[in-house]
């Protein structure tokens, strides 16, 4: 075969087709050229994976125990560590599919690329189950390759979920599933790898029979890259999606249960026209037959008369939906322009020429499937910086916020859920890097979207990483970005409307700012009146280095209770403090009504972090009216602070 030209150890964003740099910008209270960050295609260039060092690493990332925390108590939450990596790459891309959790056996699974003090080499592929909700979990070796060497299959980027064939009750019977790729050894050294060369496909029974692992030449297997995105079980199928990165289409993979495994068949996904894809996911109802694949990108159909746009589909990248109602045999294409939704338009920013407004969705969607076969979309949208022709892939890096966005067949509607505080995370921050050799490997991250249902979708939840602006340390970087992310959730009732409140389920525990490389099941656990998501992260501190083992922890502490949800509003509620601001953006002043118990402060930044305005206030003072007069247009943080909480919320002022 001809080979291709690809990483062997690619970011995050390689595998996303989506890199962000990230920059400050402030309106007013900066320079242009630093107001904007652009989104750009990947450049797929090979480069050996480097082995594993600790004498030259960077993290320039404040350590934990330079902050002054509080002894915290876990609130009831735990951490356990269950698996180990040779690297951190296993890790790097949310829309993979890590952690599953079956309700028909009430057992959570996870899925990741060995290596380090658990076992195995990074040529292997593991596999953890738990039956008691996260206390104990068991191994599952599912792919053996050994260490390097000439012939050796190195297996990468796995994505793994549990598989119930139809009319199966037996626990023992149930499958475990895995899919990725893999280059082959020419040697003993990890770099001794030929490119990327198969894709493989796995599956095994729980009692360890019926063990299957197939590997497909990429030329034999429609082209595509990393099958690893979106991989989903349903009752009828397995599904997993690929990406034919030589014609820029995405890959349909279909695996259905004959003769006690898994067979695979690709299905290349042909759009008429020509799109440019940044993003794209997966999400499918219980029953195999009805789901939605939604990418995240344009539609080139450019026509520039004069330096003028006169059409170009929606100019900035958006969600376009895919959908089938008979389990993938055929597609409708569904293009809707978001800046049609008022409830989004109205907060979004004016692009430079001061008359355009165009959503950006620069971190890719999540997506779930309800009761009724609706599909919800959660995405941050930020605002499009520009309309000329040579800046379409501009955005404005402040004002980001976390929308969901349903689809019910026929239309489109929003809900804005919350502020983003912290900006993305760029390799270039060099906050996680390895130095090997003169060769600098870095990585970065965002805030790790996750969207999660319950067993049959009438209740939905999004689970996502923030750092809050207390942690700002402008003496390290020139703008707040995600370095000390907490764990953030909130649910929805799909038949009622009822919502949760925005919790930080790791804030003032002791895991807080602690919570990189965040996974979630698809389902939530129902346990009587609770729902509990389950979770994992990567404890990178400890590391140091994302080329070096990195440890694996399972995290049970996202629970919410059906009388969290309550009608949607502004009021929010955090521990003893209960708050509201209006109206927010704002021109001139906003209104802060409070019902505590005890004294508070309001204190204001700016995003270069300079504090512009701070006072207490009584406890009988219910309303502040704060005035904006004095300050420039743009973006600020609010703390709420009392004893016993500290909450941030951005307010704009336009």
């Amino acid at each position: 075969m001809n080979k291709m030209s690809f990483h062997i150890r690619i970011s995050k964003y390689t595998l996303l087709l989506l890199f962000v740099n990230l920059s400050l910008f402030v309106f007013s209270q900066t320079d242009y050229k630093n107001q904007v960050s652009k989104i750009e295609k990947i450049n797929y260039t090979f480069k050996p994976e480097l082995p594993k060092t600790s004498a030259q690493d960077i993290f320039k990332i404040p350590m934990i125990n330079k902050i002054n925390k509080k002894n915290y108590k876990s609130n009831g939450a735990t951490k356990i560590k269950i698996a180990s990596s040779v690297n951190i790459y296993t890790s790097i891309l949310e829309n993979s599919s890590c952690l599953s959790y079956s309700p028909k056996f009430n057992v959570i699974s996870y899925t990741y690329r060995a290596g380090g003090e658990l076992g195995g080499t990074g040529n292997d592929v593991k596999i953890q189950n738990s039956i008691n909700n996260g206390a104990n979990w068991t191994n599952f070796d599912i792919i053996v390759n050994g260490e390097n060497n000439v012939d050796v299959k190195n297996c990468r980027y796995p994505s793994g979920v549990l598989f119930n064939p139809a009319g199966n009750e037996q626990y023992s019977q149930a499958l475990m599933v895995v899919t990725g790729s893999n280059t082959i050894g020419t040697g003993t050294l990890a770099s001794e790898t030929t490119e990327w060369e198969e894709n493989y496909y796995a599956s095994v029974k729980i009692d360890g029979s019926n063990k299957s692992v197939v590997y497909k030449k990429i030329s034999l297997d429609s082209m595509q890259l990393f099958p690893r995105v979106g991989l989903v079980a349903t009752e009828t199928a397995v599904y997993v999606l690929g990406m034919d990165t030589l014609q820029n289409r995405i890959i349909l993979n279909k695996g259905i249960y004959e003769n006690n495994i898994i067979n695979w068949t690709p299905y290349p996904i042909n759009l008429n026209g020509k799109y440019e894809i940044y993003d794209y996911n997966m999400a499918w109802a219980n029953d195999g037959i009805n789901g939605y694949i939604v990418f995240t990108g344009k539609h080139l159909n450019d026509t520039i008369i004069n330096d003028s746009i006169i059409e170009n589909n929606f100019y900035s990248p958006q969600p376009i939906v895919l959908k089938t109602i008979n389990g993938g045999s055929s597609w409708s294409i569904i293009k809707y322009n978001f800046s049609n939704l008022t409830e989004l338009y109205s907060k979004l920013r004016y692009t430079s020429d001061n008359v355009t407004k165009r959503p950006f969705f620069n971190e890719g969607a999540k997506l779930v499937v309800d009761t009724n076969n609706n599909l919800h979309i959660f995405a941050i949208v930020a605002s499009a910086s520009s309309s000329h022709p040579d800046s379409l892939n501009y955005y404005w890096i402040t004002n980001q916020m976390l929308y969901k966005f349903k689809f019910d067949g026929l239309n489109f509607d929003a809900i804005f859920i919350d502020s983003v505080i912290a900006n993305n995370v760029k390799e270039t921050d060099n906050a996680f890097t390895s130095n090997v050799g003169g060769t600098t490997e870095s990585v970065g991250w965002d805030h790790r979207l996750n969207a999660v249902r319950d067993k049959n979708g009438s209740k939905i939840f999004c689970v996502w990483t923030d750092t809050e602006w207390e942690l700002y340390d402008a003496s390290i970087y020139s703008v707040h970005i995600n370095v000390h992310p907490d764990i953030k959730a909130m649910g929805i009732d799909v038949n009622t409307g009822l919502v949760t409140t925005i919790k930080n389920f790791t804030k003032n525990t002791d895991y807080e700012y602690n919570n990189f490389f965040l996974y979630t099941s698809n389902i939530a656990i129902k346990s009587g009146s609770l729902y509990t998501i389950p979770a994992t992260t990567v404890d990178i501190s400890n590391s140091m280095g994302p080329v070096n083992v990195q440890n694996h922890y399972y995290f049970n502490g996202i629970v919410f209770d059906e009388t969290h949800f309550a009608p949607l509003g502004v009021e929010k509620m955090e521990n003893n403090l209960k708050y509201t601001i209006y109206p927010n953006p704002t021109k001139d002043k906003v209104f802060i009504q409070i019902n505590t118990d005890e004294e508070f402060e309001i204190i204001l930044h700016n995003v270069l972090g300079k504090e512009v305005y701070r006072n207490k206030y009584a406890n009988d003072e219910k309303e502040i009216e704060l005035s904006l007069n004095n300050l420039k247009s743009g973006v600020y943080f609010c703390n709420i602070k009392n004893t016993k909480t500290n909450y941030s919320v951005k307010i704009i002022k336009e």
